[in-house]
C-alpha cells in the first residue's frame, strides 16, 4: 500500500490514511459494506494519489489528525456517491 515514500514520511497523512483504511476494514468486518468494486485499483491506488495530490497543494503537517481524516473521508464519500463502495441498507428496529 505504501508505494509512495511521500506518504510514509508524513506522519499526519500516514496516520489519517491508516485510520480511514481501518474504518473501511471495520465496515467490512461488521458486514456493513455490500460491495467494493475492484478495491485495489479503484479505491486504494486512487486514494494514495488523492493523498499525494493534497500534499502537493497544502502542507499536511499544518493539519490536525482530525482535519486530515476529514480530507480523506471526502474521497471516501465520493466513492460512495459513485457507488464504488456500496453499503448495505441499514435496518432500523
Amino acid at each position: 500500500m505504501l508505494e509512495t515514500v511521500n506518504l510514509s514520511r508524513n506522519r499526519v497523512a500516514l496516520f489519517a490514511t491508516l485510520e480511514v483504511l481501518k474504518l473501511i476494514d471495520d465496515w467490512k468486518a461488521n458486514d456493513e459494506i455490500y460491495q467494493i468494486r475492484d478495491e485495489r485499483n479503484v479505491v486504494l491506488r486512487p486514494l494514495m494519489r488523492y493523498v499525494n495530490t493534497i500534499g502537493g497543494v497544502m502542507i499536511w503537517d499544518l493539519l490536525s489528525t482530525e482535519e486530515a481524516r476529514e480530507k480523506i473521508m471526502l474521497f471516501i464519500d465520493q466513492l460512495r456517491d459513485e457507488e464504488i463502495i456500496r453499503f448495505k441498507p441499514k435496518v432500523w428496529n
